[in-house]
């Protein structure tokens, strides 16, 4: 009888630890990016996560090809990355697109990640001084990359947040960004609340 419930309570024990430490990895986050990354305060809206940040303002996906991204090892991983790569850009150019689209799925090629979750390039009209025409050419380049995630990048998945940050007639909704580029704290809860669906 003794016997019986020592090895019950050693099976709950190893069930227990087993559990602990599967919820310990799923709440893990690693976030790779750009100035948007950057400025996000990941603490406070994933509160029940551990997170890695590695990003830098100003960065361009070429730049993120060369950095140590260990840390992410075994970590479930969000990028927002190349608002600096297209977003000046008002013309659909395909080279561009094309380059960007292969220099994002060869930097998700090195993340060394559990799963990974792409959110799409948000829309801008940094300082009231851009066109349309360059929401149009970021709204393109978010159907191209995702289709490249989908279908090359094992594990990965696409967010796509850019409708949710745009008014009419290609217009950014002004009230979710500071200069035109970078969420507001309501921009902000916006791209958070709609990640957390994919979390």
């Amino acid at each position: 009888m003794l016997g019986l419930l020592r090895r019950t309570l050693l099976g709950l024990s190893v069930c227990f630890l087993l559990a602990c430490s599967n919820g310990y990895e799923e709440t893990e986050l690693c976030f790779i990016g750009d100035s948007i990354t950057e400025l996000w305060d990941l603490d406070y809206y994933f509160p029940e996560f551990s997170i890695v940040k590695i990003s830098k303002s100003g960065a361009k996906v070429q730049d993120a090809l060369g950095w140590n991204i260990a840390s992410c090892e075994g970590r479930k991983t969000v990028v927002l990355i190349g608002t600096n790569d297209i977003g000046y850009v008002n013309t659909d150019n395909k080279k561009i697109k094309e380059t960007v689209e292969d220099r994002y799925v060869e930097m998700l090629k090195k993340v060394p990640y559990e799963s990974v979750v792409v959110v799409s390039i948000l829309p801008r009209n940094l300082h009231d001084r851009q066109d349309e025409g360059v929401n149009k050419f970021i709204e393109s380049f978010n159907q191209g990359l995702k289709d490249r995630v989908v279908r090359d990048v094992e594990n990965g998945s696409f967010v796509d947040v850019f409708s949710f940050f745009l008014d009419d007639g290609y217009e950014i909704k002004k009230e979710l960004f500071n200069d035109g580029l970078h969420p507001s704290p309501a921009g902000y809860e916006v791209l958070s609340n709609e990640l957390k669906k994919f979390l």
